[in-house]
Parts: C-alpha cells; sequence; structure tokens
C-alpha cells in the first residue's frame, strides 16, 4: 500500500512541477495553483501556495497537501 501511495504522490508531484515550469516560462509570480500530493488517488483539491512556500517544501523534499490530508501524505 505505501508503494502505491507513493506513486500516486509521485505523479501529482511531477504534475506540479510542470505547472511550476509553465508559470515560469509566463513569468508568473506570487502564488501558484498546486494540486494537492496526498497519497488519495481520487483527490483532485487545488491548493493556492506561495512561491516560496512551493520552493521550501521542495527544498525540504515534502510533499504539498491539504490541510487534514497529512495523515494520508507518505515521505517525499
Amino acid at each position: 500500500m505505501a508503494d502505491e501511495a507513493g506513486g500516486v504522490q509521485a505523479v501529482f508531484r511531477a504534475a506540479n512541477e510542470r505547472l511550476r515550469e509553465r508559470f515560469e516560462a509566463l513569468t508568473l509570480q506570487g502564488r501558484r495553483p498546486v494540486i494537492c500530493e496526498c497519497a488519495d488517488p481520487g483527490c483532485m483539491q487545488v491548493l493556492d501556495v506561495a512561491d516560496d512556500e512551493y520552493e521550501r517544501a521542495r527544498d525540504e523534499n515534502r510533499f504539498i497537501v491539504a490541510p487534514g490530508h497529512d495523515a494520508l501524505a507518505e515521505t517525499g
């Protein structure tokens, strides 16, 4: 089950990285939409995340998850 959860989270992380690339290409700054990276494959909650919060999560190898979804998240 943990392997499946990690796979789900990796898919959402990859999608968010592609969104980040597009935002940077468009020179958008400030806040960005991010898909919740919890382990629930049915979760499609979109979060509004500040650029610095997004970068800090990536630097700390953390998944970005909606409030209350922490119990579903695995370590990145």
